[in-house]
């Protein structure tokens, strides 16, 4: 994929009891970077089916997305994304290891800031959303972690 994002939300508990929801705001595009590289993206994508390479796997006027959702330049494609983007999975970031005046939230051995022996040892401490299923990575967080916590 060819959309990296960099804009940098918020999870926030709302109250003392566990069963009411968190205030969350992924504050979509804050960053002009991200949504410059899905703008581009989207571009991408909706010139695939005139490839000559790929023209042949899609129907001759076939149907397409509604005129209006059709983006045929970038300002159109940024104002599509704008009124239509949103998360489906894979979600992480939200508790990043960065430095704390950054935003993030663990340090370098995933111990939460404030803290002494609270870890998160998840894809919430990704800075930046891998451009892959992050299964692997998660893994290979957990073995740190591991190592971390065994003191080895």
């Amino acid at each position: 994929m060819l959309g990296i994002q960099f804009s940098r939300g918020s999870t926030h508990v709302t109250s003392a009891s566990p069963d009411d929801n968190p205030r969350i705001d992924p504050q979509f595009f804050s960053n002009r970077l991200g949504l410059e590289s899905m703008a581009r993206h989207l571009l991408a994508l909706e010139q695939l089916p005139s490839t000559s390479s790929l023209s042949a796997f899609f129907r001759e006027n076939g149907q397409g997305l509604p005129a209006e959702l059709t983006v045929t330049d970038l300002p159109s494609a940024r104002e599509r994304l704008r009124q239509n983007a949103m998360t489906t999975h894979h979600s992480c970031g939200t508790a990043a290891m960065l430095h704390r005046e950054k935003g993030g939230v663990v340090d370098q051995d995933l111990v939460v800031y404030g803290t002494r022996n609270l870890r998160i040892v998840d894809a919430n401490v990704f800075p930046v959303i891998p451009q892959a299923n992050p299964m692997s990575t998660v893994y290979a967080v957990a073995e740190r972690a591991a190592s971390l916590i065994k003191g080895t």
